[in-house]
């Protein structure tokens, strides 16, 4: 495997990876106007859900770090 060759698969999955977290947030957006916010209290909203985003940063860094280990395997 060529370094171009590698650097073009790099930038595509970093392009890939942008584009799809891009999407969900926009997707989300979207959610948020439809539906009708319920009142919740500040307190109990205050890091409710702070895994689930952490998790939905982190999962696919692990991945992409994961994939490029292996091509340099």
């Amino acid at each position: 495997m060529t370094p171009e060759l590698l650097n073009a698969i790099i930038q595509i999955a970093i392009g890939l990876f942008a584009l799809v977290i891009i999407i969900l947030l926009i997707m989300i957006k979207w959610r948020k106007r439809l539906s009708a916010a319920q009142p919740v209290p500040y307190r109990k909203q205050r890091g409710l859900g702070l895994a689930d985003g952490l998790e939905f940063i982190f999962y696919p860094i692990y991945w992409l770090i994961k994939i490029i280990i292996a091509i340099f395997k």
